[in-house]
Formats: structure tokens, C-alpha cells, sequence
């Protein structure tokens, strides 16, 4: 969701704005800045640390926030991030077609790539789930 909104500024034409504006860059960078310390602080006063697998943690109240939010603002305020489809979009560009359907491919093609990524990557990581649930494991970690 992050790239889409990225893109769409891109689309837009807002990341070039924000780009060559000091001021808007410079807010946008703090407040990503800003947030990532508050999700640093909360994340190490957070007294969720419990690693050993347990039934009962399902049905503890859920962390205030919400996780696609947290995850949302993290890469919507990275200032890198309109940087980078501010200058990548544009190369892509044949002069003389439509500009708002190439960008439109363009632009669909990382968000496809990123799906196709985060898809494999879960199911390598539930496939290894059970591993790291064993109480070996559980025990040489907490020992690091």
C-alpha cells in the first residue's frame, strides 16, 4: 500500500514537488525520523518479549495500533522512497505515447514484484515456523 501511494504521488507529480521543496522534504523526513523513534521506544518498553510458544498469547488483548498502519507510515514517510520514484518512473518514459498509462505500467510493476516477494518470503518463513517453536531453539535464542 505504501508503493501505491508513492507512485500515485509520483503519478501525480507531487514527488517532484516535494523533492525540490527544502521545507516539504525536510517534513516529510522528520516526521519518518520522528515515527520510527516513537515504533524504537514502544517497541523496547513493549513487555511482549515472550518467545516461548503458548496458546494463551493468542487471546491476550492485541498491541494498541494497528500493524498495516505502523507498517504504512514507516514506508510512506521515508523521504528516500519519493525520491527514488520521483527519478525512477520518468526513465522509463517513451516520448510520444501515453504518458499516464505507461506510468500506470510502470508503477504497477514494483508493487507486482514486491506481492510476488512478500508471498514467497511468508511461506518460507511458515515453512520454517516449527522450527523455531522447539524448545532448542527457544532456549539458544533467549541465551543470545
Amino acid at each position: 500500500m505504501g508503493l501505491t501511494i508513492h507512485i500515485v504521488i509520483a503519478l501525480l507529480g507531487l514527488s517532484a514537488i516535494i523533492a525540490n521543496s527544502v521545507l516539504l522534504f525536510q517534513i516529510i523526513k522528520y516526521a519518518g525520523a520522528k515515527f520510527l523513534i516513537f515504533m524504537g521506544i514502544t517497541t523496547l518498553f513493549s513487555k511482549q518479549f515472550n518467545l516461548t510458544p503458548d496458546d494463551s498469547t493468542s487471546n491476550k488483548k492485541k498491541q494498541k495500533g494497528s500493524y498495516f498502519l505502523q507498517g504504512l507510515l514507516s514506508n510512506v514517510l521515508n523521504p528516500k522512497a519519493v525520491i527514488f520514484f520521483m527519478a525512477f518512473l520518468p526513465q522509463f518514459m517513451t516520448p510520444g505515447k501515453s504518458n499516464l498509462l505507461q506510468m500506470v505500467i510502470i508503477g504497477i510493476t514494483p508493487i507486482l514484484l514486491n506481492i510476488l516477494w512478500l508471498f514467497i518470503y511468508v511461506n518460507l518463513i511458515n515453512s520454517i515456523r516449527s522450527w523455531f517453536q522447539k524448545p532448542l531453539f527457544i532456549s539458544a535464542f533467549q541465551l543470545c
